[in-house]
């Protein structure tokens, strides 16, 4: 019965060995950095999926410890604010600007090579779980959202799959 989950354990960490970051889609998204050595931390708009981006002060790669969908806002970055692509590892990578294109086809050969799949195969939510139609035919009872409740009990026993 060992072999069992040792040979289950090493089929896992080989399916899932090129996954250095959480998010596997191939979408830019924002990530939050921290660097191991200086512990200097940033924010960037241009992060992807297993791509590292280079820390001003050590010059050693990081990935993201956090990614998440961009949101347009002005907060962060002004107007001249330039993405420094000096220490952006998609950059290199691809030999100029990452945000050269607006559609991501031009990375399909990249995100093969990772073997990362497309935001729609990942997307539990938009496998045949539910079509258009049944999003319009939903209907909420006003009262049945208002009386909708979860104890401590029932979150903990969710559980969710990745």
């Amino acid at each position: 019965m060992a072999s069992i989950n040792s040979e289950s354990k090493s089929t896992d960490s080989s399916k899932h060995k090129k996954s250095k970051t959480a998010y596997q889609g191939r979408r830019r998204m924002f990530g939050q950095f921290r660097c191991p050595q200086c512990l200097r931390t940033w924010a960037s708009g241009n992060t992807w999926a297993n791509t590292t981006q280079q820390c001003k002060s050590c010059l050693i790669e990081v990935l993201p410890y956090r990614q998440e969908t961009l949101k347009r806002t002005t907060v962060l970055t002004g107007p001249g604010k330039e993405h420094p692509q000096h220490l952006c590892g998609m950059c290199k990578k691809l030999g100029r600007y990452c945000r050269d294109w607006e559609e991501y086809e031009d990375l399909t050969d990249y995100f093969e090579d990772l073997n990362i799949r497309d935001e729609e195969e990942s997307d539990p939510w938009t496998n045949d779980h539910y079509n258009e139609e049944d999003i319009r035919n939903d209907h909420y009872d006003e009262e049945d959202v208002r009386n909708d409740h979860y104890d401590e009990e029932d979150i903990r026993n969710d559980h969710y799959d990745e």
